[in-house]
């Protein structure tokens, strides 16, 4: 479980159609056509666990986020795989909290993280994860 920001949420699509990406990282080897473009889609799976559990072709729910690459550029527009549906929820400052131990990889594609009903939930870090300089990011051989 991860979270974004209110505002950098635009739209869930039910059927995303997906195409692959020769010579990409696995972690985001897709584009999913959205409103006439074609948008890089990131497995946060494959980019948190490795590798080995790149996404399948066959997944089809995805979230179109914006972000901002750096203050003064315009908008951009990305999608992340999705396991179900999201839901909105309310974060204060005193849920705030540290990633526990063997989520270091949360640490480089994360803003921070807050405890929601008993787990640690990390807010990504959108233009990080969109800006192709992840450490955690690995060409396929």
């Amino acid at each position: 479980m991860a979270a974004i920001a209110r505002h950098e949420f635009v739209e869930v699509i039910a059927e995303a159609k997906s195409f692959h990406v020769p010579a990409a990282p696995p972690d985001c080897d897709r584009l999913v056509r959205w409103r006439g473009e074609l948008i890089p889609v990131v497995d946060l799976r494959c980019l948190t666990e490795g590798a080995a559990t790149a996404a399948s072709p066959d997944r089809h729910l995805a979230l179109v986020v914006t972000y901002q690459p750096k203050a003064g550029e315009s908008l951009r527009y990305a999608c992340l795989w999705l396991r179900d549906y999201p839901r909105a929820i309310t974060v204060n400052d005193n849920q705030s909290c540290d990633l526990p131990p063997g989520r270091e990889r949360w640490l480089e594609i994360s803003r921070c993280s807050f405890l929601h009903d008993g787990d640690v939930v990390p807010i990504l870090d959108l233009p990080r994860i969109f800006s192709g300089s992840l450490s955690l990011r690995s060409k396929p051989a």
